[in-house]
């Protein structure tokens, strides 16, 4: 199956999540070896993520799904290759872009914002999700 990212000659270091203090450190001491040319942060791995919260949209607020997510910095999107179909990548240097998201054209769809034919006309992207758990804390969506 074509997953749309480059998964060729990457290696995953599980668990970092327990060492939040120190995960820079690692990427920039991986960063110094001659065979590494990215290193990215996440929580998982494209296919296998496997964690999901219920989200919904402010005009339809009775339509509750779950989403996976996989929680992830700029670098990483780049080390996979993806590309974008609207809008962009994170930010580093954009403190706020920490409480944005980038949705896949499945979760897209799901929502109902569309497919890749109508984003020129009503693009998912600045349109918000809502999430339907704890602080239902609102989403904007930037790629």
């Amino acid at each position: 199956m074509e997953l749309g990212l480059n998964a060729e000659q990457i290696i995953q270091v599980a668990h970092m999540d327990q060492m939040p203090d120190k995960v820079e450190t690692l990427k920039q001491q991986l960063l110094r070896l001659p065979a590494v040319q990215r290193v990215g942060v996440s929580h998982s791995v494209p296919p296998h993520v496997w964690e999901g919260e219920r989200y919904t949209t402010k005009a339809e607020p009775t339509n509750v799904m779950e989403i996976a997510n996989l929680r992830t910095e700029a670098d990483y999107i780049e080390l996979l290759g993806l590309d974008f179909t609207a809008g962009r990548n994170f930010d580093p240097a954009n403190q706020s872009d920490r409480y944005h998201a980038i949705l896949n054209e499945t979760a897209v769809r799901m929502l109902g914002w569309g497919s890749p034919d109508t984003y020129a006309a009503d693009s998912p992207v600045g349109k918000r999700v809502l999430q339907a758990f704890d602080d239902e804390r609102v989403i904007e969506v930037i790629g």
